[in-house]
């Protein structure tokens, strides 16, 4: 009977092993799955970072892009507030934009300035103005007004 005794601690041992070496294994390959779908969320992850970085990236450029052109337009407004849009008498409606402030009287084509040219219009000193650029013609009678005053003598660039 002892050696039953014996034998049974003995058995009883080998399944205690046994079943602890069945419970590591199947842990084992729990942690074996538990690895690939971390691994393929750590994949995802990373490939979500680099399209969150590309159109990070992608809105930095837009934004340097569109402060450049920000700067660009702050400048013609400035360029513009140095001129006022007159009525000019003469053969017909024609409008110019008259230089105001510092610089020597002048006159910029209308249209021209609209579409982002400075076109000055060339006076012939007996009334004649043309836009160098669009050709725009006025013919003043020798002198120019505006509408509501009389502007200073333009300085004639001849023909």
């Amino acid at each position: 009977m002892m050696d039953g005794i014996a034998t049974l601690f003995t058995q009883s041992k080998a399944v205690f092993e046994l079943s602890t070496a069945l419970i590591a294994e199947r842990d084992k390959r729990k942690a074996d799955t538990i690895k690939v779908e971390l691994n393929e969320h750590i994949i995802n992850l990373q490939i979500t970072l680099r399209e969150t970085n590309d159109y990070i990236n992608n809105l930095q450029g837009k934004n340097a892009d569109l402060r450049k052109q920000n700067q660009e337009l702050k400048e013609k407004l400035e360029e513009r507030g140095n001129y006022q849009l007159v009525k000019m008498k003469g053969d017909g409606e024609f409008f110019a934009y008259q230089s105001k402030g510092s610089e020597e009287t002048h006159f910029v084509c209308q249209p021209c300035f609209d579409n982002g040219k400075k076109a000055v219009l060339l006076g012939n000193g007996r009334g004649y103005w043309q836009c160098p650029v669009c050709k725009q013609e006025l013919y003043t009678e020798g002198k120019v007004s505006a509408l509501a005053f009389e502007l200073p003598t333009p300085k004639y660039l001849g023909y």
